[in-house]
């Protein structure tokens, strides 16, 4: 099991220790109770970072803190009474360093990297697809930075849900286009994650149809 921790600073705000305290442990499912959980011994600092799982089931972890900024770290299941640690990839590096971030499988299997601080793009895992500027988030920017993780929802067909701050656009991750400018909630503040959630449900059934998309 994975424990992913709250914020508690041990140290210097800039310091490596500080940045890896807060951020996740391994918990053997069969260590005894008063071993209590392990920081990984070989990773880069991971604060603020993202993930997603591959379709094998290893977790894939992005950004994060200092020399964490661009890496890219993978957590893979292993038996029962062996050690299992993350991963630190030394290539290939993200792009651009990225915190907050947002990652979403795609249906190819690979992932899509969305956004983060200062962060404007989106890149994908494995690198086999370009680089492409995201606009959107740019304009999605605030005081607060309300833009930061943004949601991403996979479509039935394809494309991309993409929700930052109180905007939503519909995204082709193919090509990198802005398919569709979708929303622009106007009444207060936009979302602010992590303090918000978002969740997409189908209004289509198999017994009836009750939506139309327009």
């Amino acid at each position: 099991m994975i424990l992913f921790d709250s914020i508690t600073e041990t140290g210097s705000k800039n310091s490596k220790e500080s940045s890896l305290a807060q951020s996740m442990y391994i918990i053997a499912p069969t260590a005894p109770a008063s071993s209590g959980p392990t920081p990984p011994a070989n990773s880069s600092p991971t604060a603020l970072y993202s993930g997603q799982f591959l379709p094998v089931g290893t977790l894939l972890q992005t950004g994060g803190d200092l020399d964490g900024l661009r890496r890219f770290r993978t957590f893979s299941p292993c038996a029962p009474n062996l050690p299992c640690d993350w991963r630190d990839l030394h290539a290939p590096l993200l792009a651009v360093g990225r915190w907050y971030a947002t990652n979403q499988i795609l249906p190819d299997g690979s992932i899509i990297i969305v956004g983060g601080r200062a962060a404007p793009s989106v890149e994908f895992y494995p690198p086999s697809r370009p680089y492409h500027l995201f606009p959107f988030l740019a304009a999605a920017e605030d005081s607060q930075m309300d833009n930061l993780y943004p949601f991403v929802h996979l479509l039935p067909d394809g494309d991309l849900f993409v929700f930052a701050n109180s905007r939503a656009v519909l995204y082709d991750a193919d090509s990198g286009a802005v398919i569709r400018d979708t929303l622009r909630y106007l009444a207060g503040r936009g979302a602010t994650p992590p303090l918000a959630h978002l969740r997409c449900s189908p209004l289509t059934s198999p017994e009836a149809a009750i939506y139309t998309p327009k």
